[in-house]
């Protein structure tokens, strides 16, 4: 067979792996995930139907990444999902900066001097918190190891691209939710979580006062709006927002969660995690109006096909309490 038209790292995991099931639809996928995070359940579909193939390996790794990047065109699109999260960060702060700094420029440096584009898939937690909404003149003002590595890593890609290296765009995803997030150990996210423990009838971990605020997206409407990054011309120096306009506090999110789950929830109030944002509102006016992208799916509705993917595994699933400290 021939070279890939398409290369995903991190293509194993919660977002990666809905990008790679919508790629292969139009091209030949490779895959490159260390499977620390994702599974290559998550690519069941995608591998089925012989559009998509994966291999195991670290893009910190230098002579495996290269031999792996060889089986691309050099006309293909990369898009760069490998990463640690955040709760990783706070548990193994070097570790994080080793895979989302060190890994991103290792990925950059390998990929010189191709035709295809480059996708940074980078992060919201950039940014930092901030009263005002944030748009993409924001500063960047990241409060966690998890934000600075991810910035480090969008800085060296902006460092590549404009020395003409490298085609690339950067993407900032804000909150994604959907089938296949995390929900055990550190790994666990927030609206997951809290579906599996509300549909156990446990209390709700939330950290503070659950008074913070976050924009959450769909994850159908987080990978169109990559795709569509990819595809668009390189402007704004190459830096979109994919947000919607739904902006809600953890506690907003409980109470919707206990009404699509039918039960009444009770909220365990913790110690405040490190770094949390007290608030993160979009304004991806720019991105909806340029990129033609605009999220279709409403929370409530997202919620809802959320709870419907992970209802099978709620009982059996390990949720922490604390999932940031280190074991």
């Amino acid at each position: 067979m021939g070279p890939f038209d398409i290369v995903v790292t991190g293509g194993a995991g919660f977002i990666g792996s809905h990008l790679v099931e919508r790629l292969a639809q139009r091209g030949r996928v490779l895959v490159l995930d260390d499977l620390s995070t994702g599974s290559e359940q998550n690519l069941s579909a995608a591998l089925a139907s012989g559009n998509a193939e994966i291999e195991v390996g670290d893009v910190c790794d230098v002579p495996w990444l290269e031999r792996a990047l060889s089986r691309a065109s050099r006309g293909a699109t990369l898009f760069h999902l490998a990463t640690r999260n955040l709760r990783r960060g706070l548990a193994d702060p070097e570790e994080t900066r080793r895979v989302n700094a060190a890994g991103t420029r290792h990925l950059a440096r390998a990929w010189s001097g191709r035709s295809g584009r480059f996708v940074h898939v980078s992060t919201s937690e950039v940014f930092g918190s901030s009263d005002a909404a944030l748009d993409e003149t924001s500063a960047p003002r990241p409060l966690t190891v998890y934000g600075e590595s991810k910035l480090e890593g969008e800085q060296a890609v902006a460092a590549a691209r404009d020395a003409g290296e490298i085609d690339a765009v950067i993407v900032r995803p804000f909150n994604a939710y959907g089938a296949r997030a995390h929900v055990e150990h550190d790994k666990g996210e927030l609206i997951p979580r809290f579906l599996v423990r509300a549909s156990r009838g446990e209390p709700l971990p939330v950290f503070g006062d659950g008074s913070q605020t976050r924009t959450f997206t769909f994850v159908s409407d987080t990978v169109e709006g990559i795709v569509r990054a990819s595809e668009h011309a390189t402007t704004n120096r190459g830096v979109w927002l994919i947000a919607g306009d739904e902006e809600l506090s953890v506690r907003e999110v409980a109470e919707q969660v206990g009404e699509v789950v039918g039960r009444a929830v009770t909220l365990q109030h913790l110690e405040p995690r490190p770094g949390d944002l007290r608030r993160q509102c979009a304004d991806a006016s720019l991105t909806h109006r340029t990129l033609q992208w605009e999220p279709r799916v409403r929370f409530r509705e997202g919620l809802a096909r959320t709870w419907d993917a992970l209802r099978a595994q709620a009982e059996g699933a390990r949720v922490l309490d604390v999932n940031w400290r280190p074991a």
